[in-house]
């Protein structure tokens, strides 16, 4: 569906065939012969870079101290990593850094109260103090789960598409959304940054439903996204330059307004979340990753969370 009453096409693409006796030769010649076909802004993943941050051994916040993270726990973790000499190639700071209300992004930096030196100290000291090369920071397609307060300084600086149920993103249209990221990400790189992690992105529906065909809504917001983090998180970028990966990991995203519209990015999670604390999941993690890695390494290398 486009989730759009409004939309008519006039052309609808139903299906690819290819045939192999290789099971991977055969997804690959099946998705290079559709994209040609229907010419996706999105490329394949063979034909991008993969980013030199994920190389390396990384540790993310989130399943230590999920809403709980602030400056004096990931600091205590790293010095915890660095005494049991295991070197770390990047930290993430996941969900529950952020400066919030009411479930909508009110600022582009840390909250105060769980981050006082805000974003930079804490980089300077990942960096400096414990030697850890890469630093990023999670966030959400739309700025937060609810999307960005409008009548925030952030939100009055930058166009906003006021979608359902009073819930405000980036606008998508016509690359108007563009500087939205383009000034966060500016912020996050002069704060010692170099990657995000981008969650939610198949939640474009829930704003833009009826509004815009669901295609444009994500295709947009990825041009968007993409074409900041270009400037700011690609290989060997300081400010422009080309890109041989992008500092960008997809999340929550395996839908198709998403995946045929990575042009650059080039990593992606491929699963539920890992709940290390449910025995069940351990089975059923791997049996999703394995399945789903299937599809999805067509368009992006798998995260297995």
């Amino acid at each position: 569906s486009s989730y759009d009453p409004k939309l008519a096409p006039r052309r609808v693409p139903l299906f690819a065939y290819a045939s192999s006796g290789d099971p991977y030769r055969l997804t690959r010649a099946t998705y290079e012969t559709a994209f040609a076909a229907t010419d996706q802004h999105g490329r394949l993943r063979w034909q991008k870079g993969y980013p030199e941050i994920f190389r390396s051994f990384g540790w993310c916040s989130w399943n230590a101290y999920e809403h709980t993270v602030n400056e004096e726990k990931i600091l205590a973790s790293a010095r915890s990593f660095r005494d049991k000499r295991i070197p770390l190639g990047f930290v993430l700071v996941d969900d529950g850094w952020l400066s919030v209300k009411n479930d909508r992004l009110t600022d582009f930096g840390a909250d105060p109260a769980k981050f006082p030196g805000g974003l930079e100290r804490l980089a300077r000291a990942l960096r400096t103090d414990y030697s850890i090369p890469h630093v990023g920071v999670w966030h959400t397609f739309q700025g937060y789960w609810s999307g960005v307060e409008r009548e925030s300084a952030i939100g009055r600086a930058h166009p906003l598409l006021h979608g359902q149920d009073a819930k405000s993103l980036p606008d998508p249209r016509e690359g108007r959304g563009e500087s939205f990221y383009a000034d966060w990400y500016g912020r996050l790189k002069g704060w010692g940054y170099d990657f995000v992690k981008v969650d939610g992105q198949a939640n474009n529906v829930r704003f833009t439903d009826g509004l815009m065909p669901l295609f444009d809504s994500g295709g947009g917001s990825q041009r968007n996204l993409e074409g900041a983090a270009r400037r700011f998180f690609a290989d060997g970028a300081s400010g422009g330059g080309t890109a041989h990966g992008l500092g960008v990991i997809n999340c929550m995203e395996m839908t198709l307004e998403n995946v045929y519209n990575w042009r650059e990015s080039n990593v992606a999670r491929n699963s539920d979340d890992y709940l290390p604390d449910v025995a069940q999941n351990y089975m059923d993690h791997v049996y999703q990753n394995a399945y789903n890695a299937y599809w999805l390494s067509n368009f992006a290398y798998p995260d297995w969370d």
